[in-house]
């Protein structure tokens, strides 16, 4: 099996690395690091507002807790939160949608 750049697990993968940086006190030039990694991490989204599980999948079935729409979701809020940057609220709700529809029974 190759190996595929993992958006959300490895073992807790880089939305979480994300989350947890956002805990710390960051100098200016680490804060524009998280931002663009959540900037790149945000255009893969799919049209239904969920995000694949590793980078270049099409497979848009599932919805994954931590690293599928509802973890980027929180990721994202926590942005707006710690950032005070309203650039990421947009795109937090967008990808709500993927959550509630393919997440619910």
């Amino acid at each position: 099996m190759a190996w595929k750049e993992v958006l959300g697990v490895l073992p807790m993968g880089w939305l979480e690395i994300m989350h947890v940086l956002m805990d710390m006190e960051l100098k200016p030039d680490e804060a524009e690091d998280v931002k663009g990694t959540l900037r790149h991490m945000t255009k893969n989204h799919f049209p239904s507002g969920n995000y694949p599980f590793s980078e270049g999948s099409e497979s848009d079935q599932l919805v994954h807790w931590c690293h599928g729409a509802p973890g980027v979701t929180r990721t994202l809020v926590k942005a707006v939160q710690g950032f005070g940057d309203e650039e990421f609220s947009a795109t937090s709700c967008g990808c709500r949608g993927g959550g509630m529809e393919k997440g619910s029974p």
